[in-house]
């Protein structure tokens, strides 16, 4: 799971945090710095259930009750949603799982038709998922494209 600065800069969008509906297993991190010592990382658990697994000190919360055993100003919209690649696959519901692997393949490997598009602005579309680190921040660049048709420029949406 990507918890790089950059991917946790990528998912910090309205159109990514506005689709997060706090579920068991969903990843997070506080906006507003840590409440837990040098870990701000946070995993969405079960119910009243919280864990701390031995040698993890990563706060478990509860969808459910997500304030219970936690800070009061904790709540989901103090925490910054890092979707999953299932989840980022799951928000491109208009294709069936073949179509979507062909899709994302596209994207990849064949993000630009020659054709159309010449010089440096080539290179550009050629080279745009090279930037990306980890199979999240591609998909997560695949979704943006797909769904609000907006590439990541190194520093926002656009």
């Amino acid at each position: 799971m990507d918890i790089s600065k950059q991917y946790i800069k990528m998912c910090d969008c309205e159109e990514i945090q506005g689709q997060w509906k706090p579920s068991t297993g969903d990843w997070c991190i506080s906006r507003n710095g840590s409440y837990w010592g040098h870990r701000n990382l946070i995993i969405v658990g079960k119910q009243f259930e919280i864990e701390r697994p031995i040698k993890c000190p990563i706060p478990v919360i509860s969808p459910k009750a997500p304030n219970y055993n936690l800070p009061d100003e904790v709540n989901k919209f103090s925490l910054i949603w890092l979707p999953r690649q299932d989840q980022l696959q799951e928000m491109v519901p208009e294709y069936s799982h073949f179509g979507l692997v062909g899709a994302f393949y596209d994207f990849v490997f064949c993000p630009q038709n020659p054709d159309r598009t010449k010089g440096d602005e080539a290179k550009y579309v050629k080279d745009y998922p090279k930037q990306f680190t980890s199979m999240e921040q591609l998909w997560l660049a695949f979704v943006m494209k797909e769904k609000f048709n907006k590439r990541w420029d190194g520093e926002m949406w656009a």
